[in-house]
């Protein structure tokens, strides 16, 4: 063999292992693609699909119950609440009472559990406003001094018993914020 047919073999080589990789490097993403098809066709319990999602909040509420473990609600609603806001509904208390009615303009959200019952939590970022709001002291346990404040930790959501469905929910047990 002369030196053009042993750089001929070389360069085929070299492409035969770019091509190796590329390939490999594929069907990972292959096999990836297919899993997310996969969790889209079949949805896991307390997810909702994308027509689920968008005909929530338009029109009447529709009763979605969330089946997730109370301390996985408490874990997403300290990380990122932003995802729990389409699948509550905001509410406030109702004066000398300790009946939460829905409110467009609620400081609080109610959202129901599957097999739970209905859970009252502080709207995020309206906790300023909150803080001057007597309604706080009678719906969450404030451990010790503590200071209302933007990074407050909600310990466990306050319960609440239904009267109205979509409409108006009695609290049963305060819930608890350090």
């Amino acid at each position: 063999m002369d030196a053009s047919h042993l750089d001929i073999l070389k360069g085929l080589l070299k492409d035969s292992a770019q091509i190796k990789a590329r390939q490999e490097l594929l069907l990972g993403e292959l096999a990836d693609l297919e899993n997310r098809l996969f969790n889209l066709e079949n949805p896991q319990p307390g997810i909702l699909g994308a027509d689920e999602f968008r005909a929530y909040g338009q029109g009447e509420p529709t009763e979605i119950r969330l089946d997730l473990p109370l301390n996985k609600l408490l874990e997403i609603y300290q990380e990122a609440p932003s995802i729990l806001e389409p699948l509550c509904q905001r509410a406030a208390l109702l004066p000398d009472t300790d009946i939460v009615e829905r409110n467009a303009l609620g400081n609080y959200w109610v959202l129901q559990l599957e097999n739970q019952g209905f859970y009252l939590l502080p709207r995020p970022g309206d906790m300023r406003r909150l803080a001057q709001l007597e309604s706080l002291e009678k719906l969450f346990e404030l451990d010790g001094a503590v200071q209302i404040r933007e990074d407050f930790c909600l310990q466990r959501p306050a319960t609440l018993q239904l009267l109205r469905r979509h409409r108006r929910w009695q609290l049963q047990e305060k819930g608890s914020l350090a």
